[in-house]
């Protein structure tokens, strides 16, 4: 769906959001990842944001499903959202813990991250 999510409707989950482009190519690397950690972490209480920098939005639900991913996505149609988190490159991930305070930042993307990634989640679940 294309619905405005809100950051205090996530208030009590783990959320994840990244920040990438159907123009990216390490964003190919980095989806099936975080897909990974939807299937591993949805149930208990990760929500995973994928926010496009794209200028159109044509080109994203086709990107998303060649790659399996199934978490929510979302555009950046103004790039008001980049503007509040100021991502540095394509991916930027940043963690949020579930007062809604960011934890994490993970930018670009790098081989075998997803295991640190996922001790952090594990970690914030647990708080």
């Amino acid at each position: 769906g294309s619905g405005k999510v809100t950051l205090s409707e996530l208030r009590g989950k783990v959320v994840l959001i990244d920040f990438w482009g159907t123009f990216c190519e390490p964003c190919k690397k980095s989806f099936p990842k975080l897909q990974d950690l939807n299937t591993k972490y949805g149930a208990s209480g990760l929500k995973i944001l994928g926010i496009s920098e794209d200028d159109e939005k044509a080109e994203i639900p086709s990107f998303a499903s060649m790659l399996g991913a199934k978490f929510t996505l979302g555009w950046d149609q103004d790039k008001s959202i980049a503007r509040s988190y100021k991502p540095s490159t394509m991916p930027t991930s940043f963690l949020i813990d579930k007062n809604g305070v960011i934890r994490y930042a993970h930018v670009g993307y790098h081989d075998g991250e997803e295991l640190e990634v996922d001790k952090e989640i594990k970690e914030l679940l647990a708080q």
